[in-house]
């Protein structure tokens, strides 16, 4: 080899400085644009909080714990309760679950409306498209405020809600509130039913199983699904009247309640912690294992390890904020772990 063609293999393979390296510029534009956001946002949150303070403004959120002197109709929580004041923190989480719960309606039902209004207007049934075409027409070409005063002048004509004002007395009321329609409640012994119910399941899924088996070994019919059937009308009677047996959970639902309400704070944020960590330790894993071919880990971009470095600052975001921003959410989980166990033992009372 000449040496032209050895100056030319090491020129060729010669690296450029950092500063012209392309990957390092991408990565180093990055990191000042996230520096400059943080530190725009951080400006203007003390300048924010200066100028309050200046005008006498205490910015603090002592306001989720004092009363709530709104009132709300229905929810979760409506009233004071002996250990469970209703101040404006309860009244807020109350209105979050309110609209989650109606958010979570209209989306089922405005989807399954939404399908069988589709299904019938590509159907070959002509009564069903006509009536579907108009329907879709009708509402299409109506705009959607014109159909919201519509609505609030039908819903408001209706009245409110009293002993006649349901097409069947005492089943079904309709009023301005809404539809009321009977509902089943719980009785003691209830919880107990269901979890003698979930024990039994256990050989009857066994007894299935083995049926299974034969059948495919010794062929023939085995009645599978007429034996198990006949076996889960006997577990539903014997737990039915054998519930009482099932009260044994409650002491140790009551010892995990009080075990539960005596974990330290600090002990609390380290587990916090660590589930960030292992979650995004996990994440890293499997997003590193979903580029993994036979011969071995693929060649990354780096988009791949921008990923990844995102999903490592965002768990050490989360610990800065379990220890740093939010410590008082170790406490809750604390307290709302404590309420939850005990709420699940008093079930089994």
């Amino acid at each position: 080899m000449t040496d032209t063609a050895v100056a030319a293999t090491s020129q060729h393979h010669e690296r450029p400085p950092f500063w012209r390296n392309t990957n390092v510029l991408k990565w180093g534009v990055q990191l000042v644009v996230l520096v400059i956001v943080i530190a725009v946002a951080w400006f203007l949150k003390e300048q924010a909080g200066s100028n309050l303070s200046d005008k006498g403004f205490d910015v603090r959120y002592d306001w989720l714990d004092g009363p709530a002197n709104i009132q709300v109709s229905e929810g979760i929580q409506t009233a004071e309760e002996p250990d469970r004041p209703f101040n404006m923190g309860r009244a807020l989480w109350v209105g979050m679950v309110n609209t989650l719960r109606v958010a979570g309606v209209g989306i089922l039902a405005s989807t399954l409306l939404g399908v069988i209004v589709g299904i019938a207007r590509l159907s070959n049934n002509w009564l069903a498209q006509k009536m579907a075409s108009i329907f879709v027409e009708t509402l299409r070409n109506i705009p959607v405020l014109v159909q919201i005063l519509l609505w609030f002048a039908i819903i408001g004509a209706i009245g409110e809600l009293t002993t006649d004002t349901g097409p069947i007395r005492g089943w079904i009321y309709i009023s301005q509130k809404g539809i009321s329609l009977p509902r089943v409640f719980y009785a003691d012994g209830f919880y107990q039913f269901l979890a003698l119910l979930a024990v039994l399941a256990i050989p009857i899924w066994f007894v299935r199983r083995y049926l299974h088996r034969k059948q495919d070994d010794e062929g023939g019919e085995q009645h599978v699904g007429l034996i198990t059937l006949g076996l889960t009308a006997v577990a539903i009677v014997i737990a039915w009247f054998a519930n009482g047996i099932m009260a044994w959970p409650r002491d140790i639902f009551h010892a995990i309640e009080d075990a539960w309400a005596e974990i330290p704070q600090g002990v609390m944020q380290l587990i916090l912690s660590a589930i960030c960590v292992a979650a995004a330790a996990l994440w890293i894993k499997r997003f590193l294992d979903s580029r993994r071919t036979p011969a071995g880990l693929a060649k990354l971009t780096d988009d791949d390890y921008f990923r990844m470095i995102f999903a490592v600052v965002a768990a050490v975001i989360m610990v800065v904020v379990i220890f740093v921003l939010w410590p008082g959410l170790s406490s809750w989980v604390i307290n709302s772990g404590s309420d939850f166990w005990g709420w699940l033992g008093d079930k089994f009372g």
